[in-house]
């Protein structure tokens, strides 16, 4: 029973016994002190300044600290009982200025905020950096916001302290042998004893990138979590583990001015608050090296936190794998010893993770095999990027046993089925629990050299226009590469197949499926010798999995297409032939709650060519088309062509000679990303 549930009692002790179990187990129900695992301090936050403030004063005058009332009172001796106790005038001063309530009873962390916030599960100050998350103690010093909103810093020293008295009012002043001793401990090291505070709101900036509309924080996030969670044992999806994700909180600095001299928190000006995300790259920068340095140094009182549990590993592993980038294979039709190289690069991913020695590489298609991995980490826009690249061969045998034999067959491209070869199924899979394997997805559709294939383009997605966002489709756009002399005879899609998986593996039925054509029309079908197509998909909000109109979900709920195409093709002899073509591109589209604008597009590019400019750039996640700017002059851009939807452009019939500026935006149905970094070429 918690201290205000024995309060209840004993003055409620004429209550029925069921009654007061009522009362009892409500209390319990909103009393955090009986559900946080956190030690509640012993004093309130009034008893705190005062102690801090006492540590200051006492080195430049008696405590308590004493005060004229009026300016003829200046003269008096400190024994004069004409002077005013000023104890609770500055505290109470320190208190306004700290934004806080002296009578709030906080929980107590023995270490800095950062130490705090970095922890999960256990939240006790002594334990080894390894059981860390290891994310707020090194936060770059230019995103200090990732520790939270109005999070400030204030120091005090004698002088400064004193002048409280003067802020607050009721006429005040400070007597001059305080001046005088005040003055005196300033010139002295060993005796300008200091207090610097921390305050303001945290939040956790594992929840902050977790959350955040910027994929590669998203990635960072995740990826950390997951590595923490292998790391210390935690990798059971039963696993309850809890982190802080916002608090209220102040955090006092235990040192003083004599060992800190010659650091920044040291010769900060004394008594001017600098609110931490306004602070210069340089002033943060020695900032946050002071506070990962010397993370025990100080002592974090916070109330009013909110708890969040950290995703089990599954879940993590799902959200890893569709914040991905596909992998881009050097081929995509294969011959019996066939090998192919795929590649991709990966912005948030940490560096320690950036390893072939942190993961393997395995494919779960028996028709291929895993041959290498390569993992190289850089640097990009301040986030670590991983390129990972990936070896894997077609030996050209069947794995699969006969009906009748058992043995392994030769692969016959006229009858190892399409879908078999589609895709190598790569997965990497974490050398400290193989249970643990994230899937990769390798750009294209895989197919027997000489057998009836499809290529299929980037699927896009999206909401319709309709601002109650009422229906979801895909536009799934490719060709069908067919032998020499043959033609397809007939096109038909298995509609049953088709699906858009969440990330919790659960399925959505599409309401329709059509060739051709554009949503909510009657579908245009090509004439069945074309070979190239474009298929509609579409599904209604109403069927939408465990939708959640929350825009501040933790689990963003998220899709992936899937489907297949039965083809049917005649060669000049006349002898038909019955394919099942597997289209399979991830594409991770987000539900309408969770549509923002998409990221700026990245790593622009120009390369001039004869009276032409070609373009190219990385897409982000959660475009769906782009917007491209020119100008003859630099910051001059116009929109030059809108709803591109590859991530290239060729601008043709320019002007040799003459430079051309370019920037390109990302857009989806929320709105259009700011523009990029400008680029410029010269056409021959």
């Amino acid at each position: 029973m918690s201290s205000k549930s024995r309060r209840l009692f004993s003055r409620q002790a004429w209550i029925s016994f069921l009654v007061l179990a009522t009362v009892a187990r409500a209390a319990q129900a909103q009393t955090p002190t009986d559900v946080l695992p956190f030690n509640q301090a012993s004093d309130n936050l009034g008893s705190v300044l005062r102690s801090s403030s006492q540590k200051v004063l006492g080195t430049c005058q008696s405590w308590p600290p004493r005060l004229a009332k009026k300016p003829g009172d200046q003269n008096k001796k400190l024994t004069d009982s004409g002077l005013a106790d000023g104890t609770d005038i500055i505290t109470g001063q320190l208190a306004s200025v700290l934004n806080i309530k002296p009578d709030v009873k906080p929980y107590v962390y023995d270490a800095s905020f950062l130490r705090m916030l970095d922890s999960v599960s256990t939240f006790d100050p002594g334990v080894p950096n390894s059981q860390l998350l290891g994310i707020a103690v090194h936060v770059d010093p230019s995103q200090l916001q990732l520790w939270g909103t109005s999070t400030s810093t204030v120091k005090y020293d004698c002088l400064s302290m004193l002048s409280l008295a003067a802020q607050a009012g009721g006429g005040f002043s400070i007597p001059f042998f305080s001046l005088n001793a005040a003055f005196q401990a300033s010139q002295s090291v060993s005796s300008n004893q200091t207090s610097t505070f921390f305050f303001g709101t945290l939040q956790s900036p594992f929840d902050y990138m977790y959350h955040s509309a910027d994929p590669s924080q998203r990635l960072f996030a995740a990826l950390k979590a997951l590595e923490w969670r292998l790391n210390n044992g935690r990798d059971s999806d039963s696993s309850q583990d809890q982190y802080v994700a916002t608090a209220q909180f102040l955090t006092v600095e235990r040192g003083s001015a004599a060992s800190e001299r010659t650091s920044f928190l040291g010769n900060m000006k004394a008594g001017v608050t600098f609110p931490l995300a306004n602070l210069s790259s340089q002033i943060s920068g020695q900032y946050t090296t002071s506070l990962q340095a010397n993370s025990t140094s100080y002592i974090t009182y916070f109330w009013s936190p909110k708890m969040k549990s950290m995703e089990n590993v599954s879940a993590l592993t799902r959200y890893v794998a569709n914040s991905l980038p596909q992998m881009v294979p050097d081929a995509n039709e294969l011959t019996a010893g066939t090998t192919v190289n795929a590649s991709t690069s990966v912005s948030g991913w940490p560096d320690e993770l950036c390893l072939p020695g942190a993961w393997t590489l395995i494919t779960k298609n028996s028709n291929f095999s895993a041959s290498a991995l390569a993992m190289t980490g850089a640097t990009t826009n301040g986030w670590p990027t991983c390129t990972i690249k990936a070896s894997f061969s077609f030996p050209g045998q069947n794995t699969k046993p006969s009906s009748d034999s058992g043995k392994q067959t030769s692969s016959d491209p006229n009858q190892q089925k399409p879908s078999d070869l589609a895709s190598p199924q790569l997965y990497l899979v974490s050398a400290t629990n193989s249970n643990v394997s994230i899937p990769l997805s390798v750009y294209g559709t895989f197919h027997s050299a000489g057998a009836v294939s499809a290529t299929v383009e980037p699927v896009r997605g999206n909401w319709d226009s309709d601002s109650q966002k009422s229906e979801l489709y895909w536009t799934i756009s490719g060709d069908i590469d067919l032998p020499k002399g043959r033609v397809v005879s007939s096109k038909e899609i298995k509609t049953a197949e088709f699906t858009c998986k969440t990330a919790d593996g659960s399925p959505l039925q599409f309401d329709s499926v059509e060739f051709d054509g554009a949503p909510k029309t009657t579908p245009r079908i090509k004439k069945d010798s074309d070979t190239d197509f474009t298929i509609y998909a579409s599904v209604s909000l109403l069927s939408v999995h465990k939708y959640d109109s929350d825009a501040n979900q933790a689990d963003k709920k998220t899709c992936a297409i899937s489907g297949a195409m039965h083809l049917a093709t005649t060669d000049s002899g006349g002898k038909n032939s019955s394919n099942d073509l597997v289209n399979f591109k991830t594409t991770v589209v987000y539900f309408p709650n969770e549509l923002t604008v998409p990221v700026t597009p990245t790593n622009v590019s120009a390369t001039a060519g004869t009276a032409q400019v070609s373009l190219t750039w990385t897409g982000t996640q959660g475009a769906i088309k782009y917007n491209i700017y020119r100008g003859t002059a630099q910051n001059t851009e116009v929109l030059l062509k809108s709803g591109v939807q590859d991530t290239s452009y060729s601008d043709t019939s320019l002007a040799s000679g003459t430079t051309y500026y370019y920037k390109v935006t990302a857009v989806n149905s929320v709105g259009e990303s700011p523009r990029s970094n400008e680029t410029n070429a010269t056409p021959k």
